[in-house]
């Protein structure tokens, strides 16, 4: 499972997502035109739920949050707002 929270975070937020057992976890978050933005996570994690800070730093925009997990990817679309 993978989520963002509210879809719409005013300078920051945070990703979460839950894992059923230890993986290895990449998450970055990418802007329209698919540059890579910021990488939130890369490593092992352990099962249960995990929360990655979404950096204050980010410009206003519509950004796209991927996780990778094993060999499943899942994106999820959220606007940070100024």
């Amino acid at each position: 499972m993978f989520s963002i929270t509210g879809g719409v975070m005013p300078g920051g937020g945070h990703v979460l997502f839950h894992l059923s057992e230890p993986s290895r976890v990449r998450v970055s978050l990418f802007d329209l035109a698919g540059r890579e933005s910021a990488r939130l996570a890369d490593g092992s994690y352990d099962a249960g739920w995990q929360s990655l800070a979404v950096p204050a730093w980010l410009a206003p925009g519509v950004y796209v949050a991927r996780a990778r997990v094993g060999e499943r990817v899942l994106s999820r679309k959220f606007a940070i707002l100024d």
